[in-house]
C-alpha cells in the first residue's frame, strides 16, 4: 500500500468536482485555524476557490504575513484595487499593501499614495511608513520626507528615521538636517 500525505489526499479531494473548494477552504480553517490555507493556495485558486474568500480567511486568522508570501499568486488571481481596498479595510495598518506598494501600483491598482501615507502616519504606524518612504515616492506620493523625519523625531521615533536613513536620504532629506535632527 502506498504511503499517502495531506498534500496528495488534497490533490485528490480538490479534483474531485463535487468538493466546492470555498466549502472547503472553511473546513480548512476549522482544523486548523487557516494554515492549510496559506500553506496550500495555489492549490486552492487551481481547484477553484475564489481568491477574495481566501484573502478573508487569512485576515479572519490574522495573517497578513501568509498574504505577503502569496501576494503575487493573489494579484494574479484578483483585481488588484478590490485586494488593495480589502486588505486596506481588514488589515488596518495597511502593512500588506504598503510593502508591497509597488507590486500593487505595477499590477495595476488604484490607489491613492498620498492618502495611504497620511493614513499610515495618522493611525501611528510610523515603522511601516518610515520603511516604505521610498517606495511612496517613487509611485508618486506627494508627501514631505522632511516633515515626516521631523514627525517621527518629535513623537519620540526617531529610530525609525536612523533605521531608515538611507530611504529618507534619497527621498531628499538633506543630510546635514538627519544628523542634526538625529542628535537632537
Amino acid at each position: 500500500m502506498q504511503d499517502r500525505g495531506f498534500e496528495s489526499d488534497l490533490g485528490m479531494v480538490l479534483s474531485d468536482e463535487s468538493v466546492d473548494p470555498n466549502v472547503f477552504a472553511n473546513k480548512l480553517v476549522e482544523t486548523d485555524g487557516g494554515y492549510a490555507v496559506a500553506n496550500y493556495l495555489d492549490k486552492l485558486l487551481i481547484a477553484g476557490a475564489d481568491p477574495y474568500i481566501l484573502v478573508d480567511k487569512m485576515l479572519e486568522r490574522d495573517m497578513p504575513y501568509s498574504i505577503m508570501h502569496h501576494l503575487d499568486e493573489l494579484l494574479a488571481a484578483c483585481d488588484p484595487t478590490i485586494l488593495a481596498d480589502k486588505l486596506l479595510e481588514e488589515n488596518k495598518n495597511g502593512i500588506v499593501v504598503a510593502k508591497h506598494i509597488d507590486k500593487f501600483l505595477a499590477a495595476g491598482a488604484e490607489i491613492n499614495t498620498t492618502a495611504f501615507m497620511n493614513r499610515l502616519i495618522e493611525g501611528g504606524w510610523y515603522d511601516v511608513a518610515a520603511e516604505n518612504v521610498d517606495k511612496f515616492i517613487a509611485a508618486g506620493a506627494e508627501i514631505n520626507p522632511t516633515a515626516l523625519a521631523n514627525k517621527l523625531t518629535e513623537e519620540g521615533w526617531s529610530f525609525y528615521v536612523e533605521s531608515n536613513i538611507g530611504k529618507f536620504l534619497a527621498a531628499g532629506v538633506d543630510h546635514e538636517y538627519l544628523e542634526k535632527l538625529l542628535k537632537d
